[in-house]
């Protein structure tokens, strides 16, 4: 692991491993691969349409490397999706986990985004997401 030092203009001297993973490149990495496999796109499909690796896309899911902006501009055009998705903090619980990040570490939540998202009425899509807000609130009955 090499490590980089650099003098900014306020003389502060700084130094941080090259492969330091931080927290924010996680979540962001974590965020393209919801939208990718929600969208039932590979790494390489998404590298093809971004010019890059498949490797490289697997650096950014695991949030080893950064997003330049430009091209987390491109990957938001590959989605449909603003670019501030990608750092929206209101998703993120009290106990620092993201929903977003949690709902794709099961299957299921792959199955419930995939089937969410081929639905084209938004009415629809509104009235789930009430049912499943109220079902979250409603204390389990053990059944």
């Amino acid at each position: 692991m090499t490590s980089t030092t650099t003098a900014p203009a306020n003389g502060r001297v700084t130094t941080r491993s090259a492969k330091t993973r931080q927290p924010i490149n996680a979540r962001v990495g974590a965020r393209i691969k919801a939208l990718r496999m929600t969208h039932g796109m590979t790494q390489g499909a998404l590298g093809e349409r971004l010019g890059v690796t498949f490797q490289q896309i697997q650096k950014y899911e695991n949030g080893t490397n950064r997003v330049a902006a430009d091209r987390l501009q491109a990957i938001a055009g590959v989605f449909g999706v603003a670019t501030n998705i990608f750092f929206d903090e209101t998703t993120v619980h009290s106990d620092g986990k993201d929903p977003v990040t949690a709902l794709f570490t099961e299957n299921i939540g792959f199955r419930l985004a995939r089937a969410f998202t081929s639905i084209p009425e938004q009415d629809i899509k509104v009235k789930i997401v009430r049912l499943v807000e109220s079902i979250a609130r409603t204390p389990a009955t053990g059944v």
